[in-house]
């Protein structure tokens, strides 16, 4: 399976069971969404990946919000032995980031006790990593990005994408992804550098 094929059958299951909880038909949804009934059927059916911006539109005539869609990690338990599979979609999260705001790169990083580390990244070279932990255990900012921040117990997590600018869904899919990082990374799976062991 693709490594974004259990996203996608995640998103399309809860899709299906939202749609049947408003007891709407496929046809129906499909026309309000702007989408072909054929091409929703095979989105619906798992022939197709349900595209981001096909996936907002659903949503919106679902009138719910990603977060209902979208997998969480918070059930930790049930991901003890498959750390390669969370890596695997932290990586696919973080690259589909970066592809739909058209950006250089991106990192995630972890500041506890006033010391930095970076947790994932991606098309990021080492030398501005290094250089972005040293800002972050200063208390600045790297001006040439947009930063994100969560909270979580005595540590706090940056997302940093090298981008001048990304659309509200975008933000708000970020800031999703920033609590599901922060509540996975601080969990007991993580390592004491706070990562998820790779395969």
């Amino acid at each position: 399976m693709p490594r974004n094929g259990v996203v996608n059958n995640c998103v399309r299951h809860r899709v299906r069971e939202l749609r049947r909880g408003k007891k709407m038909r496929l046809q129906d949804l499909a026309a309000r969404a702007g989408i072909a009934s054929s091409s929703y059927a095979c989105m619906e059916g798992g022939f197709y990946n349900i595209s981001l911006d096909n996936l907002f539109r659903i949503l919106g005539v679902l009138d719910a919000d990603i977060s209902q869609v979208w997998p969480v990690e918070t059930a930790i338990s049930e991901a003890l032995g498959h750390t390669f599979y969370l890596r695997r979609i932290q990586e696919f999260r973080l690259n589909e980031v970066i592809s739909l705001c058209g950006a250089e790169g991106a990192a995630l990083f972890a500041l506890r006790g006033g010391k930095a580390s970076v947790i994932l990244h991606d098309r990021l070279s080492d030398f501005l990593l290094d250089r972005l932990v040293l800002y972050l255990e200063e208390g600045r900012r790297y001006e040439q990005g947009l930063w994100f921040g969560k909270k979580m117990g005595e540590t706090t997590f940056f997302f940093f994408i090298k981008a001048q600018e990304c659309q509200g869904y975008l933000r708000k899919l970020i800031e999703h992804y920033l609590v599901i990082w922060a509540s996975l990374f601080s969990s007991p799976l993580a390592d004491p550098k706070g990562q998820i062991p790779s395969a």
